[in-house]
């Protein structure tokens, strides 16, 4: 069941990339790969927002292929509904309140120290939540988790949708689109286009 999802994710500049290889790549010196840090720290915490039942069902099953592919043990914090709980999460509150609770998710974010931050949809929140997040570890001097965000917004349709996007850069590292009239604008971030939208995630390590 759900044994579907795209086996291969493709950057769009030219360079495959496969299984935990999102994880790996390091976007900065400031920015070390998360794989790294879960390496020194011998676990790999994954700090995951979703705002919304679609986000939920797709963060379950994030959560589930991560567990199976990781090797590392995974530990899990953040926000979601009833799939992402049984995949282990305990939410922080409950999902449908996210749009009240900004400053607490950023705060239970910080004080989780994770090695990678993903969000799912839920553009208004997520892009909040990630810019606020990593405006506070600059203030204290930090190293900044990656910030990776799945379902990327409909940016092509928007007025003016290139120009914002650009802003995007600044606190999100890597982002997932799933439709091929996305790929000029992803192309231009170096986003990850995949290439089928059947939501499960199982991809070999190598």
């Amino acid at each position: 069941m759900f044994q579907t999802w795209p086996r291969t994710m493709w950057n769009l500049k030219g360079r495959s990339n496969k299984g935990f290889s999102w994880l790996v790549r390091s976007f900065s010196v400031s920015r070390r790969a998360p794989i790294d840090m879960a390496a020194k720290d011998g676990e790999l915490r994954v700090f995951i927002v979703s705002g919304e039942v679609s986000g939920d069902t797709i963060g379950s099953r994030l959560m589930a292929s991560l567990k199976g592919i990781s090797p590392f043990p995974i530990r899990f914090a953040g926000v979601g509904g009833p799939m992402m709980s049984k995949q282990g999460l305990k939410p922080l509150f409950p999902m449908e309140d996210i749009a009240m609770r900004l400053k607490e998710t950023i705060k239970a974010a910080f004080l989780f120290q994770p090695h990678v931050v993903l969000t799912i949809d839920s553009k208004g929140f997520s892009f909040r939540f990630l810019k606020q997040l990593r405006a506070r570890y600059s203030q204290q001097g930090l190293v900044s988790p990656v910030h990776h965000h799945f379902v990327a917004p409909s940016f092509w349709a928007w007025k003016g949708g290139e120009a914002r996007l650009k802003g995007l850069t600044e606190f999100v590292d890597l982002s997932f689109v799933y439709f091929l009239m996305k790929k000029k604008f992803a192309d231009q971030m170096g986003w990850l286009l995949l290439l089928w939208a059947t939501l499960y995630w199982k991809m070999s390590w190598s």
